[in-house]
């Protein structure tokens, strides 16, 4: 089913490293975290990503992931348009 394809993508394990993450959203509350990644994936960005709650305590929602700075740099600013806060996180 179309179900069991979108869980499939949407479990991920842990993030590369020396990779640049395009940064749209933070929750506090880890289940509004995966509704927002899975949305994401519905949308067709199936390299949205959950991050672990980070020292802040907010859990961060990649939208996409880049292996260069330049790309990261480029796209965050498409995001940004829709997502006014979305910024570049690296790994």
């Amino acid at each position: 089913t179309s179900a069991s394809v979108v869980a499939e993508k949407t479990e991920k394990t842990a993030p590369k490293s020396n990779r640049y993450y395009v940064i749209v959203n933070g929750f506090s509350v880890e289940a509004n975290a995966k509704k927002f990644q899975k949305q994401l994936v519905e949308e067709g960005f199936e390299g949205a990503y959950v991050f672990p709650r980070g020292k802040n305590g907010l859990i961060k929602v990649s939208i996409a992931e880049y292996a260069s700075r330049d790309e990261a740099d480029t796209k965050v600013a498409e995001f940004q348009k829709k997502y006014a806060g979305a910024w570049v996180l690296v790994e």
